[in-house]
């Protein structure tokens, strides 16, 4: 029965069934974004060449006025606390390191 089936005729029924599939698949989970996308509501994102992120970014990945000042108002202090704990926290590794404490042990200082 097997042999009867050509190549190409496998490779059709294969992709008939590969877009039923995501047929299904996208009526079943993107059909708001698929009716805005028709519609013309929303543009579909396209992909530009960038240096950073291996070289594939966006057009609106790019970051927020706001995040940008939340950043400037970030004061000194706090990062003179993170340090604080990154200092704390290479004297607790390396205490530990010292008394060859089992990883799980840990939590426990």
């Amino acid at each position: 029965m097997l042999k009867n089936i050509s190549w190409s005729d496998y490779i059709i029924a294969v992709a008939i069934l590969l877009a039923i599939y995501y047929l299904f698949v996208g009526v079943r989970y993107f059909s708001a974004e698929i009716k805005d996308l028709l519609s013309g509501k929303r543009k579909p994102k396209l992909r530009t060449v960038s240096s950073d992120n291996n070289g594939m970014s966006y057009p609106g990945d790019e970051p927020d006025q706001q995040e940008l000042v939340g950043f400037e108002k970030t004061t000194d202090d706090e990062f003179t606390e993170v340090e604080h704990l990154i200092e704390r926290l290479k004297a607790v590794v390396a205490d530990a390191s010292r008394r060859k404490l089992i990883p799980r042990n840990l939590n426990n200082i």
